[in-house]
Order: structure tokens, then C-alpha cells, then sequence
């Protein structure tokens, strides 16, 4: 709950504090995938696809496909403002069977300001942009290690603040992210088990730098370990839990300096799979994927806990193409409604 509840915490500062430009510096703090935001956003050993990028570049050495697409988007306030939104959108390419590459656009609106100073009154928009790319190598499909460097462009009013143009404040930094995989996959009759460790690192770099010195602020940087298991029964479903712990490495992040601890569940099934269980077949060349997902977090360092969910299915044709619709339901502090994270993937073998 920490990452969308500091993108909250931030547009409730900006707006009660609006010189504490610092304080909305968080797009990057947010995960970017709805199927792990329902397991309460456990993403180190769960991120298959594009998004893995930009969370643990290390998972995205294991993506499946030769070619991933996936765009992310939820509004953060869905009650107060609808131009308070995310949107992400990811890619990855399986160079060969030991390199992927990927890129990723992270953009996140805080909508409309009006800014009255000295040259009159203007409306400014305030967002956050960031751009990366990665790559990612297998080792024996065992090991997988990567490396993400982004670039992030704050544009944000002034508010007060001395600026050559009056009312523009723009922020800028480089960050990289660098994450590691291990996975050991084994079958017995007829179950397959897949069991990952990951960790990353991400967001180091130097603090954002804005036109004015006193609106400089750091990169929200963290460091995460997690691990999950998935059991597999033949092509008819699977049961997967995860853990994860978030520890933020920035002092200004971190009040209590005591992390984040997330686990989830996840079940999930295949109507063509169970079909061929009982003898009967469906569709030629085509398989049905439907997950549901469970989620809950205890943020230890705002002494907050909260329970998401989400549920996602897909279609696969002849084992080349899939596409994928996934949402999930984030909890959010105090009274804040609950927004919905909501992804499209499109994945293809050639």
C-alpha cells in the first residue's frame, strides 16, 4: 500500500504545502502491474512479462515470449480528480535465448495547476515522466540477472519559487535498477514446481535536481527481496503464493525504517485444460487462461496493513499469440477510495 499511498500523501502535500515541491517525486514508487498489485504487490519472483523491466530487470531474462507488449493504467484519486492518473507502457524482445531487451514509459499526471506570480497567471500541467531500458541475461536458465537505466522528467509549478520562466519548475535525474533471478523448476508424476528467488535493488542515482536548489529531492530508493512457488497440474491450473519484503533506502522515505512485507495467492485454471482432463477437447489450438488473486500487506513503516484482490484472463492460440486482460483492487489510507489497476498484454511467438 506504501507506493499508491505515497503518490496520495505526495498530491495531499502538494496541495497544503504547495512549495514542498520535493514531496511529489513518487511515480517511480508505484508498481506498474496489475496481476502482482493483486498479491499486494509482490513482483521480485512473480513478473513474467515487459513490466519486469522496470520492477526487477533480473525476471525479465525469463520472459516466455519472443515479443511482449503490456500497457498499465489507474487513476489514483477515482473520487477526487480524474486527471490524477498512471499510465505504463512496457515491451520486450528475446534477442536470443539467453538475452531479452526491454523499454518502458512510466507517466504519471497530477492534472492542472494554476499559478498566479509576477507574470501573471497561467495554467501549468504537473506530471512525471520517465523512459528506460533494459537487458537481461540468462545464465543455464537458472540464473537471471539484468540492469534497467531510466531517466525521469518532472514537470511541476513553481509556486513561489525563483524560475527564469515564472512558472515552470522542471526536475530532472537518471536511475538505474538492477535486479537477479534464481528458479528451479521440477516435476513429479504429473505436477510441475516452480520455485523463484529474486531480488532488486532500484532507483539509484542522484537526487532529482530541479531550477531551484531548495526543490532538489532523492530518488525513491529501495531495495526488495522476494521468492514464490507455483505447483502446476498438467495444463489444467495452478496454486501460487509469493512473499516479498521492501525496505526503502532513503531516510526521507522512511520515518521507521522498518519496510514492507507483502504476501499473496493466487489460483489459477484453464476451462480447455480441465476439458482435456475429462476427455473432451475444445477449440483446436486454442487455451483459456483465468486467474483469481489475493493479496496483504503490512506497511511497517506507517503502521498501515490492507488486503488487495484482482482476477485477469487471457487466450492463447496455437501456443504463438496471447493476449491478456488483467485488474486488480489496491487499498488505499485513511478514506481514499480504492482504485482499480488495469493492464492489457499481447505476447507472441515468431
Amino acid at each position: 500500500m506504501w507506493r499508491t499511498a505515497t503518490a496520495c500523501v505526495a498530491l495531499a502535500v502538494a496541495a497544503a504545502l504547495p512549495s514542498s515541491a520535493g514531496a511529489v517525486i513518487s511515480s517511480l514508487a508505484i508498481q506498474p502491474n496489475a496481476r502482482s498489485a493483486g498479491l499486494a504487490d509482490c513482483t521480485m519472483a512473480v513478473l513474467e512479462d515487459a513490466t519486469a523491466a522496470s520492477w526487477n530487470p533480473g525476471g525479465l531474462a525469463f520472459v516466455p515470449d519472443r515479443l511482449g507488449l503490456s500497457a498499465v493504467y489507474t487513476q489514483l484519486l477515482p473520487d477526487t480528480d480524474e486527471d490524477i492518473y498512471l499510465v505504463h507502457a512496457a515491451g520486450a524482445l528475446r534477442v536470443t535465448p539467453e538475452v531479452a531487451v526491454g523499454g518502458t514509459v512510466h507517466y504519471l499526471s497530477y492534472g492542472e495547476f494554476t499559478v498566479v506570480d509576477q507574470h501573471g497567471t497561467e495554467s501549468v500541467d504537473a506530471y512525471e515522466f520517465a523512459p528506460s531500458l533494459a537487458c537481461a541475461v540468462a545464465v543455464g536458465n537458472i540464473v537471471g540477472v539484468g540492469l534497467n537505466v531510466k531517466h525521469l522528467h518532472i514537470e511541476w509549478p513553481c509556486f513561489g519559487y525563483a524560475a527564469d520562466d515564472g512558472t515552470d519548475c522542471d526536475g530532472s535525474a537518471f536511475g538505474v535498477d538492477a535486479g537477479a533471478e534464481a528458479r528451479l523448476l521440477f516435476g513429479a508424476r504429473e505436477f510441475d514446481t516452480l520455485v523463484r528467488l529474486a531480488g532488486a535493488v532500484r532507483n539509484l542515482g542522484p537526487d532529482v535536481e530541479f531550477g531551484d536548489a531548495d526543490m532538489n529531492s532523492p530518488l525513491p530508493r529501495t531495495a526488495s527481496i522476494g521468492g514464490s512457488g507455483r505447483v502446476s497440474y498438467r495444463d489444467a491450473g495452478h496454486v501460487l503464493v509469493c512473499a516479498q519484503y521492501d525496505r526503502k533506502l532513503v531516510d526521507d522515505w522512511a520515518p521507521n525504517d522498518r519496510g514492507r512485507l507483502a504476501v499473496g495467492f493466487e489460483l489459477g485454471a484453464s476451462v480447455v485444460g480441465v476439458l482435456g482432463l475429462a476427455g473432451s477437447s475444445g477449440p483446436e489450438g486454442v487455451r483459456d487462461h483465468v486467474a483469481l488473486r489475493l493479496g496483504y500487506e503490512n506497511d511497517m513503516d506507517y503502521e498501515e496493513d490492507g488486503i488487495s484482490f484482482g482476477l485477469g484472463g487471457g487466450v492463447e492460440w496455437d501456443e504463438r499469440f496471447q493476449v491478456r486482460l488483467d485488474l486488480a483492487n489496491v487499498p488505499m489510507p485513511n478514506d481514499f477510495t480504492r482504485p482499480w489497476r488495469i493492464q492489457g498484454s499481447l505476447s507472441a511467438q515468431f
